[in-house]
């Protein structure tokens, strides 16, 4: 978001994150025109934060599909999706276009001591559907796998806009 506030000045951007210190974190980085805001964003998105874009990066994976149809009901005029889609436990790459349901891909393993209770499992979701059921044209959309790419991990890409 910095080298987009920098590259366009006369467009604001509003950063969110649930970090505590997410505001300490980017504070080097903030322009005039970039903020960042500390908190979960849904909520804050269903009592007016909005903005012409919502951009999930690597984000929207991590959420389970009931609540991101909460997200995208929320946006009012574009979303786009850059997310990771991880291999199966079997070592299968799921095709997000074949997903009913969101399914799980990758589960961290929660170590003795953690008292944060580990990291959440990482989703597959039929993206498309999604935001075509929430009332957005898909514009732009592609799976990217390269694997000729050493540590490249696949990812679907997608722009939607609102129907109007």
């Amino acid at each position: 978001l910095h080298l987009m506030a920098k590259a366009h000045p006369d467009v604001q951007f509003t950063g969110v994150d649930f970090w505590g210190n997410v505001v300490e974190l980017n504070a080097r980085l903030l322009l005039p025109n970039f903020t960042v805001r500390q908190g979960y964003a849904l909520p804050m998105i269903e009592a007016g934060l909005n903005g012409d874009i919502v951009h999930f990066g690597s984000t929207a994976a991590r959420i389970k599909q009931a609540e991101l149809q909460r997200y995208l009901r929320s946006i009012p005029k574009y979303v786009i999706f850059n997310e990771p889609i991880f291999k199966l436990p079997d070592g299968t790459l799921p095709d997000p276009d074949a997903v009913g349901a969101s399914i799980p891909t990758l589960l961290y393993p929660v170590y003795a001591g953690d008292r944060f209770g580990g990291l959440p499992p990482c989703l597959c979701h039929n993206y498309r559907l999604l935001a075509e059921e929430a009332g957005f044209d898909v514009v732009h959309y592609e799976k990217v796998y390269d694997e000729n790419r050493v540590g490249s991990t696949p990812r679907v890409m997608l722009i939607g806009k609102r129907r109007t």
